[in-house]
């Protein structure tokens, strides 16, 4: 669930109030030029600021809290959520990380033989709020997951309060877990065909004038400054060469819902309405011309005033929206005018699937299982293709603890671990496969140490293949990886056991208390390191319609069935706008009888692409294993792709199939 929250003008939750999804830097800005009195949080983790632009002293309040106080700015804290299954711990210490010491996994409204005496503080799990004063009273400051220092807290953890030395009185604890989400991206471009890169917005901004491409999330983008005028909205994967907004704006909202709304020809709960779960054309087939009011019960909705998704554009979030209310209730988010939308369509980003294919042969042959989520117990796999996503492998017999990290591209043969290869023999160990949730599309960087954070150390943006050349060979402690995700190897050229590192600070002592699952991080033991970064690539749906009536088809008896394997592959037309390889899950035509063609059930299948016909082999079981026929088959097909909000194309092309089955 998204963060929200409502402020009040008054005390006592009284006088004018506004409910907020995202954070403001100036409560001025929402209405509220003297600030807010007190809060209600429905959902999520917030932190209330004394002053504007998010200074000052702080409250951290959770789903549920009512509390009174001077408020001027806000900010959800980012990807967090309050999960009753996280047991919260931490370790404080009198000097850094040492001298006397105390552990805790619940409040501690008075820290009695370290009242005043913490110098640092370890969060091994959840998130904790230290007071100055006993009793959860005074100053607060927010610690999260990971090692903090007073001495650079300021500097690492700016917004989440002040880390004097020896001056912390009780401690309160928040089950609290991070979920690491891919951040709203949007690239402007000097030429319509995206070649040349500009500038990349992660927030929002002003004065524009190029084409772009929705890497990430959805934005609004306008057509005048300060977020006013017009407006169109974008979502990943969308394309634009003829652009000219002056503003534009990303929208923090969950957008993964099923959308559903009802629409009303007149006030809210009254005279005829619609329900609709999916994208409408041309709201007149449904004779709803006449639009006053929307409810969205789930997902988000833009309305248009022509046919087709085309004219001026109005964006509704989950709740009641009324047209003589709706401009001063959502600003920026588009006019909407009485009885004048004609079309509607659902704003929706299915996350894209993690994929990984495993083969019981080398080289990627013989029988092959596709996953797409955590699976226990594997026994067998000589070779693997990662289609999509992270993937850790873990042996769970010869090998306890070790892993393997493979993103996506990756094309592995598993081979016996030494001191000259990469990874474990899969084949003679039961195994493990998980993919990881994490923003794997930020820039990488991290710092690599000789001791604990202290002592010789590197910072790192890109592949080391040999830290011999940079005089860090063997020598690693500690490592804090400030963006990104990264993967140290025991021997240079990425050979050797590995360790995964993600956003934060990690020591060898305890790496395996910290970051359970990730590998062992052994004392001076790394020679090489690789960052993990995937390219930003966006969800296409495509809709495969197969002209079975055109089919051409050659059949030949054959004397045995031995070593007998379907093949199919999609040819597609010349100059089809099919760049990267793709698997869709979709259905192909099968051949049932001599006369009888028919479609499959649906499976996942690599479409190819347009430059390089891709073939794959089919295990002949997979439509009946007798076989004294084959059948050579073409059948052209058409097929929609949609990518984005607003990008669509349809490609041609013929698939070809050869299959053996009995008469």
């Amino acid at each position: 669930m998204e963060p929200k929250i409502t402020i009040f003008e008054k005390p006592k939750y009284e006088g004018q109030f506004k409910e907020l999804l995202e954070g403001y830097e100036k409560l001025v800005d929402v209405g509220f030029p003297n600030g807010a009195s007190s809060v209600k949080v429905e959902s999520g983790v917030w932190i209330l600021y004394e002053n504007v632009d998010y200074k000052g002293d702080l409250r951290v309040v959770i789903d549920g809290d009512e509390i009174e106080c001077s408020v001027s700015s806000l900010k959800p804290l980012e990807n967090a959520q309050v999960d009753s299954s996280v047991h919260p711990k931490c370790t404080i210490y009198q000097h850094h990380f040492s001298g006397r010491s105390s552990t805790h996994t619940e409040n501690a409204p008075n820290l009695r033989n370290m009242n005043n005496e913490a110098s640092s503080i370890r969060v091994q799990s959840g998130a904790w709020i230290a007071y100055r004063d006993g009793n959860y009273g005074g100053k607060q400051t927010l610690f999260l997951r990971g090692y903090h220092k007073h001495d650079t807290f300021a500097k690492w953890y700016p917004g989440y309060g002040k880390f004097p030395n020896d001056k912390f009185s009780s401690l309160k604890a928040l089950p609290i877990k991070i979920k690491i989400k891919k951040q709203p991206k949007i690239s402007l471009y000097k030429d319509p065909n995206h070649t040349d890169t500009l500038t990349t917005f992660t927030t929002a901004s002003d004065n524009l004038e190029k084409s772009v491409l929705v890497e990430s999330g959805v934005w609004i983008l306008y057509d005048h400054v300060n977020y006013e005028g017009d407006i169109n909205v974008v979502m990943e994967g969308d394309k634009l060469t003829d652009f000219k907004y002056s503003s534009i704006k990303p929208l923090k909202y969950d957008f993964t819902e099923d959308p559903k709304c009802t629409i009303f020809k007149h006030d809210l709960d009254v005279g005829e309405d619609h329900t609709l779960t999916e994208e409408v054309q041309n709201l007149g087939k449904k004779h709803m011309t006449d639009v006053s009011s929307i409810r969205v019960h789930n997902g988000a909705w833009v309305s248009y005033e022509g046919v087709d998704f085309k004219g001026k554009q109005t964006l509704f979030l989950r709740g009641d929206h009324e047209a003589s209310t709706f401009q001063q209730k959502n600003p920026g988010y588009g006019n909407f005018t009485n009885d004048k939308f004609v079309s509607l369509k659902a704003v929706q980003i299915k996350p894209k699937l993690p994929m990984i294919t495993l083969y019981d042969q080398p080289d990627f042959m013989g029988v092959s299982e596709t996953y797409t989520k955590k699976q226990e117990d594997l026994k067998v796999a000589s070779s693997v293709i990662v289609e999509s996503g992270v993937w850790v492998l873990e042996p769970t017999e010869k090998f306890p603890g070790d892993i393997c990290v493979m993103m996506e591209g990756d094309r592995i043969n598993f081979v016996q671990y030494n001191k000259n290869e990469k990874f474990h023999d899969f084949k003679s160990s039961n195994f493990s496969i998980k993919p990881l949730e994490y923003d794997f599309t930020e820039e990488p960087k991290c710092t690599i140490y000789e001791h604990h954070f202290v002592g010789k150390s590197l910072d790192l943006k890109a592949n080391t293949p040999d830290l011999r050349h940079k005089n860090m060979n063997d020598i690693v402690s500690s490592i804090i990886v400030h963006s990104g995700a990264w993967v140290g190897y025991e021997h240079v050229d990425y050979a050797g056991k590995q360790t995964l590192f993600l956003r934060g600070e990690h020591r060898h002592s305890d790496f395996e208390i910290m970051s359970p699952g990730y590998g062992k991080f052994e004392n001076d033991k790394f020679s090489s390191l690789r960052a993990l970064q995937t390219k930003p690539s966006f969800p296409v749906k495509v809709d495969f319609k197969f002209d079975l009536e055109k089919t051409t088809r050659n059949e030949t008896t054959i004397s045995s069935d031995s070593g007998r394997e379907d093949e199919y592959k999609f040819c597609w037309e010349e100059r089809a706008m099919v760049s990267k390889e793709l698997t869709y899950k979709t259905s192909v035509p099968v051949v049932v009888s001599n006369s009888t063609l028919k479609l499959s059930a649906e499976s996942y299948y690599n479409i190819g692409k347009s430059d390089r016909k891709k073939s794959k082999k089919i295990s002949a079981d997979l439509f009946g294993k007798s076989s004294n026929t084959k059948s050579e088959i073409e059948v052209p097909f058409e097929a929609k792709f949609h990518q984005g909000l607003n990008t669509t194309w349809t490609e041609k092309g013929t698939f070809k199939s050869t299959q053996f089955y009995k008469i």
